[in-house]
């Protein structure tokens, strides 16, 4: 076995399905810090090229598959400092078997993760685990699936459950529900259709649409030490839209004016 790999001075994080998006944008704020190596596992590489990221390919829908990689993972490295889960379950075309994909995806691979890698966390290090999870858990969002909604929901308990059962071992677990951001990805598109960014921008209590950034700054504020009475939290990032009254929202900007309303 390697001597470098057990080299409890070098920060070992998990990042799993994190090759593009947030993931991509954590990875490289990650690796400005010194003595970091980050444990990719995704299906595709990072387009990041770094000889501290060690990339897995890894299919989560196939448990054999994400079993090999995590026994591949304990032989090379002894030490984890941290574990982020940011995977996604995106169907090429929807079948009658999208709901347990999007479990088996989303849930159950995390189950699994956590349970292989929590006792292997170092001491005196920060022990965090974050779930990215979506605003979906706790409201309705119509461009998305009902397996998606189920799935993200059921982070919220998984979240829960492993805040409390894992805090004796110092881990503390913790989500993150992000509205609409603006990634690398989708940059383009959102410059392109001006109106609708225009009308992002003008609903949050902010007045701009969230970046990736925004995300990746808590994620690193709860893998440092400075986190460790935050647990068992489902931290909503949206600038405060959620705040707003939803029949406020809608008068404003369908153009009904105050007098109007206070008729009714």
């Amino acid at each position: 076995m390697n001597n470098n790999h057990l080299n409890k001075s070098i920060k070992n994080y998990i990042v799993v399905g994190g090759s593009k998006g947030i993931g991509r944008e954590l990875s490289k704020k990650l690796l400005k810090q010194k003595n970091v190596r980050i444990i990719l596992l995704s299906r595709n590489n990072i387009d990041i090229k770094s000889p501290k990221i060690k990339h897995f390919r890894t299919d989560l829908a196939s448990l054999n598959n994400l079993n090999k990689t995590l026994e591949l993972i304990k032989k090379k490295y002894e030490n984890i400092q941290g574990i982020i889960f940011l995977q996604k379950f995106r169907p090429v075309v929807k079948s009658k078997n999208d709901l347990a994909l999007e479990l088996r995806v989303s849930v159950e691979s995390t189950k699994i993760i956590i349970e292989f890698f929590k006792d292997m966390f170092v001491d005196n290090s920060s022990k965090s685990i974050v779930v990215i999870g979506s605003i979906a858990s706790k409201f309705v969002a119509e461009e998305q699936s009902i397996d998606y909604h189920i799935a993200k929901s059921a982070l919220v308990g998984l979240v829960n459950y492993y805040a409390v059962s894992l805090a004796s071992k110092g881990i503390h677990v913790n989500m993150l529900s992000p509205s609409t951001t603006i990634k690398k990805e989708n940059k383009f598109f959102y410059k392109k259709n001006k109106k609708l960014s225009s009308l992002y921008n003008e609903l949050s209590p902010l007045k701009k649409m969230m970046k990736s950034q925004n995300i990746v700054d808590v994620i690193k504020f709860l893998l440092s030490k400075k986190s460790k009475y935050v647990n068992g939290q489902n931290i909503i990032i949206d600038g405060g839209i959620s705040l707003m009254w939803q029949e406020v929202v809608g008068r404003k900007y369908s153009k009904i004016n105050k007098k109007e309303t206070k008729k009714i």
